[in-house]
């Protein structure tokens, strides 16, 4: 007689949401991250920058779509959704943890937050790019990589506080 044990499989997506592209017969845009990576001086134990797709001004509803560190490449494309409000948030984690003799030290602090609010429009390349321009203060921009001029569209805020 065989005997059956009832598997449960979790998925881990739900913790860490990663962005999906938008559907291949919709329209689309580029957006191209660049990393910052010579940020990683400022701090003892690591940097990083992540860039996050939020639903609206209030950040709810964050999707990851990446995060570079040091070592990461200079930048990296996404396909968007055209036609539509596009959110993203992107802000610098500082700090980190590191192991010295089974002892974990330092914290991660989620620091000069900015957010960007553009309509992509169908077929166009953009470079977004967050500028530390003194320790700790960032500026965001957003630029149509044809034209060199930001979107008609583009609200950008600098020191959010949200995510």
């Amino acid at each position: 007689m065989k005997t059956y044990v009832p598997v449960l499989i979790l998925s881990l997506t739900a913790c860490a949401t990663q962005y999906e592209a938008p559907a291949e017969d919709s329209q689309k845009a580029t957006i191209n991250l660049v990393n910052e990576n010579h940020l990683s001086s400022h701090t003892l134990f690591g940097f990083e920058q992540a860039y996050v797709s939020v639903a609206d001004q209030s950040c709810s509803m964050p999707v990851e779509i990446t995060r570079f560190s040091k070592v990461s490449k200079d930048y990296k494309p996404v396909p968007v959704e055209a036609g539509k409000e596009f959110n993203i948030l992107a802000y610098n984690i500082y700090g980190g943890t590191k192991s010295i003799d089974d002892v974990r030290l330092g914290k991660q602090f989620k620091e000069c937050k900015s957010m960007a609010s553009f309509v992509p429009e169908d077929g166009k390349n953009y470079i977004i790019r967050m500028k530390e321009t003194n320790r700790k203060q960032c500026e965001l921009f957003v630029v149509d990589f044809e034209t060199k001029m930001a979107p008609t569209t583009l609200n950008v805020k600098n020191k959010v506080k949200c995510g």
